[in-house]
């Protein structure tokens, strides 16, 4: 398989294999996007990415509203 042709699973835990921060996207409840940088945790790589945070916070909040998020 070409470098072109790669898994595309293979391709991010390629990627991911030396990160340690994430950007996490959240959506306000006004519909403003919100990113700030995460510390990515060190799981085998399924597809997800998790990232921790206190449950009171203002990203888990939005989270709780708008499940739809983005990370990089």
């Amino acid at each position: 398989m070409t470098d072109d042709q790669q898994d595309p699973r293979a391709k991010v835990t390629e990627l991911l294999r030396d990160a340690r921060i994430g950007m996490l996207t959240t959506m306000t409840g006004d519909g403003r996007h919100v990113s700030r940088p995460m510390a990515l945790q060190e799981v085998e790589f399924d597809g997800d990415l998790w990232f921790f945070a206190y449950d009171d916070s203002a990203k888990v909040a939005q989270i709780r509203t708008h499940p739809q998020v983005t990370s990089r």
